[in-house]
């Protein structure tokens, strides 16, 4: 009897989690996210992509400064340990499954004036370009909205340079709507 409520425990908690990769399950995940940051965030949909991660950070203080979002394909098994650090707190998976687009909002750090890269305007908002010098294949777009830094990474190896700067426009067309 025990084993079958550990194992219908299980079930349940990996059903429950996997609800949350579609539109009520990203409204429920936006709304705990609202609550911790303190603040509206914009959380975006990617095409073909479910949420297998989500984590907030806090400052040294206990304040609320960024969350992180990994996007994956057929994200697999929930992992049933998070690695916590001092100032993270999991909120969403982790699931067992390589990240195709990494979605971040940061409230604190308020710029991107010194970060190098190809920039470009869409929209009338700048947006900072840097592909990654290790051996990875992944490129980072940055953007300031409303006082706050999002950065979206996108694995190369899975979208092109073209699809990732599209989708990083519909992530601002939508913030600006």
């Amino acid at each position: 009897m025990k084993r079958l409520l550990v194992l219908f425990s299980l079930v349940s908690l990996i059903l429950g989690c996997s609800n949350e990769n579609t539109g009520k399950g990203i409204k429920i995940l936006n709304s705990k996210i609202n609550q911790e940051m303190g603040t509206e965030v914009y959380i975006p949909q990617f095409e073909g992509l479910e949420v297998s991660l989500a984590y907030i950070s806090y400052d040294t203080f206990g304040d609320p400064s960024s969350i992180v979002i990994q996007y994956s394909q057929n994200p697999g098994n929930i992992l049933l340990e998070f690695i916590e650090h001092p100032n993270v707190k999991a909120l969403y998976g982790p699931y067992d499954t390589d990240a195709i687009v990494i979605f971040s909002f940061d409230k604190k750090d308020k710029s991107i004036e010194n970060v190098s890269g190809e920039r470009i305007k869409v929209n009338g908002t700048e947006i900072v370009i840097q592909d990654s010098v290790d051996s990875h294949n992944f490129q980072t777009q940055m953007f300031m909205h409303e006082d706050n830094k999002y950065v979206i990474g996108y694995k190369l190896d899975a979208l092109t340079e073209e699809e990732a700067l599209r989708r990083t426009e519909e992530v601002i067309s939508n913030l600006l709507n």
